[in-house]
């Protein structure tokens, strides 16, 4: 720090001396100066340059300090932030970035990376996001001023002069020795052309600081500024014109008309040099510059129109068309509801506060601003388009299709409403009437994969494979590689019974979105379809990788396992599903099954009846338990579990034959089993053992 401040005393030392030799030495003593002095600057550059590679070497060496800490431990938060930190200083704001998300992954509630972070992207420009990121900060540390302060500077680099002034208070309330809080809101008020408040807030700073320099300067600054407009104030009154200001206004207003805006702004300002309250003329300006992108100066504008007369509503609108395209919603809304208050028949404040409602979740207030809309201007399609999209959101389906039907009637190039059509088609499970929409939603929007692949949805369902597979592909071809279009390809492939085709299909998914552990399930599943069982094992086993807790892989890794013989590790893996699901049926009957297999028939008979309990309607669970007593001797329990399920069916084949040879076998009850058979074979007359079965009647 010493170096640094030499620097700029020995650069007024050499200007002294040439001035001193400019005014009273010969021209050649005056140029062995200068030649002089050309050799300091020389070595003063390079000494410069010295410390500023000898900074940047120190800096190179801390980078590598850290990046061996983060080699040694991945999940060193602090070593993250340390990097970043460097990378912020040294401007590289992307690199800086990725390390403080990396740090926030690790430590998501560190107020010091997430207040680096948002520096970062404001100092990269990426005011939104800056925004977002210190609002997050103050979630987990309401109190820091920093924080507030920082963000307040963002709001004013954006022109936002009223949330800055606000969040800078904020600041300021917290802590009331914050001199930056104090200087910060000083400067606002003072651009804001509040005088007297900024004047207030430089003597606050001074008074917690008696030494502050800055609060002083901008004390001695402002109180001649104001003794400036007190003599401006005194110019007599034919010198600034009030006549000659409108005639400014009026001839803007002419320029305007005729789309002349650089001539229009031009003159507008003349007629605020003439007359600086001039309402009319600030209310033009402002929404001369929001249409040219300048928003600093059209929110000053429109606020000084406001403060000259609160009921302007074209001031109050664009002031929200401000806020809305900026995303600060609460701002928006809030001037939009004050220019419908003053005029309720600006049919756009209607739409773009219906917008916003809806964004807020508002659905009702948002569908009750469409509405209006549309009866405001009864060929406003877009409003008509969004009021589908609230009806849509709020399920009420028929007043959505109407408003797109409208929309389309209005506008028959308007992109989206048939779509919309066809996606409640589709949830409707009207595939045909889904299909007929998206088709005229393609005479609009022909290269929309978004259509496409519905259109795939709505084949696959109404099973017309070989239609749903083009379209699925088709908008494949449109969008380039998306995995959830390549899940439906190959949910296509498989209804199709094209499992090598619908495998490969999944694994394009996979590549694309490697934790997709439902497409890893259907591998599974296709592979055990196909006696595959190792490879099944594999693909259970993956998805139970990405997802811990996934019930059903679990369930199918077990019954896997039992095909192969490797009963235990069956048990294991069906274990591990009723520990996630207790409730799951299938897997208590398939434990049932393995340990069945072992001869564990305790442990068979105890999840037979868990399986029932969890579903008392579980035909397959009452015919285990059935088989099972009937294997055990036990013909009363066996009867009992058959006869339940024919309660629940009536038609269930099995059950009659199960109970036949109950009756006939161990029961000693040769009616009934005559009964049982008779009503199995009138079931199944072409079952593979009818004529056992007939042969056994035949003699009873």
């Amino acid at each position: 720090m010493k170096k640094r401040s030499k620097q700029p005393e020995l650069l007024t030392l050499i200007q002294k001396k040439i001035d001193i030799l400019r005014k009273g030495s010969n021209e050649k003593g005056f140029y062995v100066l200068i030649g002089s002095v050309v050799i300091i600057l020389i070595l003063l550059i390079l000494l410069v340059r010295s410390c500023s590679m000898g900074r940047i070497g120190e800096l190179s060496k801390q980078i590598k300090m850290y990046e061996q800490l983060i080699s040694e431990n991945p999940d060193n938060y602090l070593a993250h932030q340390g990097l970043a930190n460097i990378h912020k200083d040294l401007g590289y704001y992307n690199k800086a970035i990725d390390e403080y998300e990396k740090a926030l992954k690790l430590k998501p509630d560190s107020v010091d990376a997430l207040n680096n972070l948002g520096h970062t992207y404001a100092m990269k420009g990426d005011y939104e996001k800056a925004i977002e990121t210190y609002q997050k900060a103050l979630g987990y540390n309401p109190r820091n001023t920093e924080l507030y302060n920082r963000l307040a500077d963002i709001y004013a680099r954006q022109g936002f002069d009223q949330r800055a002034s606000d969040t800078y208070k904020k600041a300021k309330n917290i802590n009331p020795n914050d001199t930056q809080a104090y200087m910060n809101l000083g400067r606002m008020y003072e651009k804001q052309g509040l005088y007297d408040e900024a004047l207030n807030e430089y003597k606050n700073a001074l008074k917690v600081d008696p030494d502050n320099k800055e609060a002083k300067e901008a004390i001695e600054k402002l109180i001649m500024q104001k003794k400036e407009e007190r003599d401006r104030a005194n110019i007599k009154p034919d010198e600034r014109s009030l006549d000659k200001a409108l005639e400014y206004y009026q001839r803007g207003m002419e320029a305007e008309k005729k789309g002349d805006f650089n001539k229009a702004n031009s003159l507008y300002n003349k007629a605020l040099d003439h007359h600086p309250d001039l309402q009319q003329a600030h209310s033009r300006l402002g929404e001369l510059y929001f249409n040219d992108g300048n928003n600093n100066k059209a929110i000053n504008h429109l606020n000084k129109a406001i403060q000259l007369n609160p009921e302007d509503a074209n001031a109050h609108y664009v002031l929200g068309q401000i806020y809305d395209k900026n995303k600060l919603n609460d701002s928006a809304i809030n001037e939009y509801e004050k220019s419908l208050k003053i005029d309720p028949d600006n049919a756009y404040a209607c739409y773009r506060l219906g917008i916003l409602y809806f964004l807020k979740g508002w659905h009702e207030k948002a569908k009750a601003m469409f509405i209006k809309a549309t009866i405001l201007k009864p060929d406003f399609d877009k409003a008509y388009y969004n009021l589908g999209v609230t009806y849509h959101e709020l399920d009420d389906v028929q007043n959505a299709v109407n408003a797109y039907q409208k929309t389309v009637t209005i506008n028959p190039d308007y992109k989206g409403a048939y779509y919309n059509i066809g996606d409640i088609y589709i949830k409707q499970k009207s595939y045909s009437k889904a299909i007929d929409a998206l088709n005229k939603e393609l005479t609009r929007s022909p290269k929309d994969p978004e259509v496409f692949y519905n259109l795939g949805v709505s084949y696959a369902n109404m099973k017309d494979l070989d239609s749903a597979i083009k379209n699925f592909k088709t908008a494949i071809d449109l969008k380039g590689n998306d995995s959830d279009y390549y899940y439906q390809l190959a949910q296509a492939y498989e209804k199709k019974d094209d499992n090598i085709t619908a495998i490969k299909t999944y694994n394009k998914a996979l590549d694309l979105n490697p934790t997709d552990h439902i497409a890893l399930f259907n591998i599974g599943t296709l592979y055990f379809s196909m006696n595959m069982y190792n490879e099944a094992i594999q693909s259970y086993s993956k998805a139970i990788k990405v997802n811990k807790r996934f019930a059903k892989a679990y369930n199918n890794l077990g019954l896997t396992y039992k095909k192969i013989g490797e009963l235990d590790k069956g048990i294991d893996a069906l274990n591990n599903c009723v520990d996630i699901s207790p409730d799951m049926v299938d897997a208590h009957n398939n434990l049932g099954n393995i340990y069945e297999e072992k001869k564990l028939y305790d442990e068979a008979l105890s999840e037979y009846k868990k399986a029932i309990n969890s579903n008392p309607v579980s035909i397959e669970s009452h015919f285990n338990l059935g088989k099972l007593y009937n294997k055990l001797n036990l013909p009363d329990e066996a009867e009992k579990e058959f006869l339940k399920i024919l309660k629940i069916n009536s038609q269930y084949a099995d059950a009659y034959k199960s109970l036949g040879y109950l009756y006939y076998e161990k029961l000693n009850n040769n009616p009934k089993a005559k009964e049982h058979f008779t009503k199995y074979l009138n079931l199944k007359p072409s079952a593979s053992d009818a004529n056992v079965i007939k042969n056994i009647v035949n003699g009873l």
